[in-house]
């Protein structure tokens, strides 16, 4: 399965003149989705096309904040370091990894990783060039931060916010 059908599946699900269209479109997406399935590798044999989008975006979003100046945030934020750009690509793009972060630049030379869900629990991973903290909070505004994290424990500890273990 090539990438061209990933972005095909992608443009053509904004794009309907019909209902008849739409529905069409929609079984054609479908087939396509199956074939993606078995192409693109999960250690659990499931794909979600919502979270592979959200990995392509993500991807792009890192790829532009290695291109951030210094100053970039107009209170003399320095260039993020290629290095940490390449550990946060390293790790949105592993197969084990089942939920995309909502991905941010920082002004102190690391890139955010948030997660949230609706009971108002809070996962942040900030990764800088030498570590990795991490901040939880749950519902009820417990709140732990964790000085170094390993990049092999990250995925775990995701899927544990998750409830997925």
């Amino acid at each position: 399965m090539s990438l061209q059908l990933v972005k095909e599946i992608y443009t053509n699900k904004c794009h309907y003149h019909s209902l008849e269209q739409l529905e069409r479109n929609n079984e054609i997406n479908q087939h396509r989705i199956k074939e993606l399935d078995h192409s693109i590798p999960n250690t659990n044999n499931e794909f979600d096309i919502n979270q592979y989008f959200r990995m392509v975006e993500n991807k792009r979003k890192l790829e532009d904040f290695r291109k951030l100046k210094k100053n970039w945030n107009g209170y003399s934020a320095e260039k993020i370091d290629d290095e940490i750009v390449d550990k946060c690509i390293k790790l949105i793009t592993d197969s084990r990894l089942r939920y995309q972060p909502y991905i941010y630049p920082t002004g102190r030379n690391s890139i955010q990783f948030e997660y949230e869900k609706s009971d108002g629990s809070y996962l942040e991973i900030e990764f800088f060039k030498d570590k990795i903290s991490l901040l939880y909070t749950d519902s009820f505004e417990f709140e732990t931060e964790i000085g170094n994290v390993n990049l092999d424990n990250i995925i775990d500890l995701i899927d544990r916010f998750h409830g997925k273990c």
